[in-house]
C-alpha cells in the first residue's frame, strides 16, 4: 500500500467531546478505502453501527451537503467505504448506535 493514514479516537476524546473532527490528508487517487472499526468504551466491537457518508461540495457557493451512502458495521464492528477523490470536496462520516436490536443478541 503507497498511501496508509490512520485515526485513532481515544475513549478519553469520547468522555470529553460530543462531536470529534479528525483530517486525513492522502495522496491523489481516483479512489479511496476507509476502513475503521467500532468499538465501545470497554473496547468491545460493536456489530450494527451504522455509518453515514456525507459528501461535502465546496465547487458550490454555497457548498452543498449530499448524502451518498450509509455503512453498517460487523460483529467484529469492522465497517469499509470507497470513496471517489475528488477536486475541493471533503467527506463527512457520523456513527451512530445501532437502530435496531439484531437477532442473534439477547
Amino acid at each position: 500500500m503507497s498511501s496508509y493514514a490512520e485515526i485513532v479516537i481515544t475513549p478519553r476524546e469520547l468522555k470529553l467531546h460530543r462531536i470529534i473532527n479528525k483530517k486525513i490528508v492522502v495522496k491523489r487517487k481516483r479512489t479511496i478505502l476507509i476502513e475503521g472499526k467500532i468499538l465501545d468504551r470497554k473496547s468491545n466491537p460493536i456489530d450494527g453501527a451504522i455509518i453515514v457518508i456525507k459528501k461535502i461540495d465546496y465547487n458550490y457557493k454555497p457548498y452543498k451537503a449530499i448524502d451518498i451512502g450509509y455503512a453498517i458495521s460487523n460483529k467484529h464492528g469492522e465497517y469499509a467505504i470507497v470513496l471517489e477523490k475528488l477536486y475541493n470536496i471533503n467527506y463527512k462520516i457520523k456513527v451512530y448506535e445501532p437502530q435496531i436490536k439484531l437477532l442473534n443478541q439477547k
